[in-house]
């Protein structure tokens, strides 16, 4: 992945639902950071909430003993955040990540989702773009003075 990255932010901990509103701050103020609109932020913070309570459902085998880690990276207009649990996925068939409605919402609100297994757990990637951001900003009209 090439991504020109002004921002990279990681953050650990432990996996229980009680740190879920850090999270939601942390992509809202990323979000704000690349030009997202409000609606944009709120999608952005509910697929990285999405991602990160399956990750303590699923991905965290010693439950709150265990860490989930989200790393954010941010560019002129987009977040990437890669959410890695610690195990309990890594031998799951192929298909089993695509189901259930969270993968749906995520695919439909992300503009990309990709599932990366390692040995350990499973990392599900993230890319949100603000979409108003990239928009060319119209030049100003000349007024002349009489």
């Amino acid at each position: 992945m090439s991504l020109n990255v002004d921002c990279e932010t990681r953050v650990s901990l432990k996996s229980s639902p009680d740190y879920l509103p850090r999270i939601r701050k942390i992509v809202a103020c990323m979000a704000e950071g690349v030009g997202m609109d409000q609606q944009e932020t709120d999608e952005a913070k509910l697929v990285l909430t999405e991602a990160c309570v399956n990750a303590i459902r699923h991905g965290s085998p010693q439950g709150a003993c265990d860490n989930v880690v989200i790393t954010f990276r941010a560019s002129k207009s987009t977040i990437v955040a890669d959410v890695t649990d610690c195990g309990g996925q890594a031998d799951l068939p192929d298909d089993a990540v695509e189901e259930g409605f969270g993968m749906r919402l995520m695919r439909k609100l992300a503009d990309k989702v990709q599932f990366i297994k390692h040995k350990t757990g499973l990392t599900v990637r993230l890319t949100k773009q603000a979409k108003k951001a990239n928009r060319i900003i119209s030049q100003p009209t000349q007024i002349s003075r009489n």
